[in-house]
């Protein structure tokens, strides 16, 4: 089947690295993604589950110089 639809990653951890980093995308704290993968540190969730692009990382960044720009 994966085969035949093209998917090139079938192990179970890529779905659940994608189902974890759709959470992030959505603005999901970090937390409550690791509870819901069932694990006891949030480190083992940010380290090999969540993926977040480098313009993700920029856009963050960008909010934060506005707030800090907005509030001097």
């Amino acid at each position: 089947l994966y085969k035949r639809i093209g998917v090139k990653h079938r192990k179970f951890h890529a779905y659940r690295a994608t189902f974890a980093t759709n959470l992030a995308r959505a603005g999901v704290p970090i937390e409550q993604t690791a509870k819901l993968l069932g694990h006891g540190d949030i480190e083992v969730t940010v380290r090999y589950y969540v993926h977040v692009s480098a313009e993700r990382q920029a856009s963050a960044v960008e909010k934060i110089a506005s707030f800090t720009l907005d509030a001097i």
